[in-house]
């Protein structure tokens, strides 16, 4: 690591956010909780903070829900803390947990289509992000909260893609040529993949 990552450090622990933080009792839980796996040292603090009080629910809620970090909350909640955490916080965390789990199982099912089409018509591709970067950080889909798919193609180009010998895009072919009238090449961006019903 280089000194302007270690300088950074230290510019935000005296920062008004780092204050902040350590300040909110929603904040420490957040990030006691938002993690695979609790040491029982971090249990106990997290203990002391619950038994303390005066813990904002809705802000806890709404503040892990913008970071997307609450089925990670919900696990370490219903692991240690199930007893200590309020009934109706518990069922909100378990509902947004099982709608990221059906979620991550719709989404890695559309990944795996759209991988063993692109694969199939000879499309090297990479898929990161999303339900690929949740099973290789937290080796489980559903713990982590994610929106679209990410897919990286190879140079940036798509002739075509075939499932069971049947064609199903084509890109239309034009060539952009420079002032030496050579071909110069193709590169997709912005691309967006839309699924119906049907799909």
């Amino acid at each position: 690591m280089n000194q302007h990552f270690f300088a950074s450090i230290l510019r935000f622990q005296g920062s008004p956010i780092q204050q902040s933080i350590g300040r909110r009792r929603e904040h420490q839980l957040l990030l006691h909780c938002a993690r695979t796996e609790m040491e029982e040292d971090r249990i106990g603090e997290v203990l002391a903070l619950l038994l303390q009080g005066g813990i904002d629910w809705a802000y806890l809620l709404e503040c892990g829900g913008r970071h997307r970090v609450l089925p990670l909350i919900y696990a370490n909640f219903k692991r240690h803390l199930a007893e200590r955490v309020p009934a109706g916080i518990l069922e909100s965390l378990r509902t947004c947990y099982y709608t990221n789990l059906v979620s991550s199982i719709i989404q890695s099912r559309g990944l795996l289509r759209i991988t063993t089409l692109l694969n199939a018509s000879s499309i090297p591709v990479l898929a990161f992000k999303g339900p690929t970067l949740a099973a290789l950080a937290y080796g489980n889909t559903a713990m982590r909260q994610s929106g679209d798919l990410d897919l990286l193609y190879q140079a940036g180009d798509l002739r075509y893609i075939r499932f069971g010998g049947v064609e199903l895009i084509r890109r239309i072919y034009v060539a952009i040529r420079d002032p030496n009238w050579n071909t110069i090449p193709a590169v997709m961006s912005d691309l967006a993949i839309l699924a119906g019903k049907a799909s």
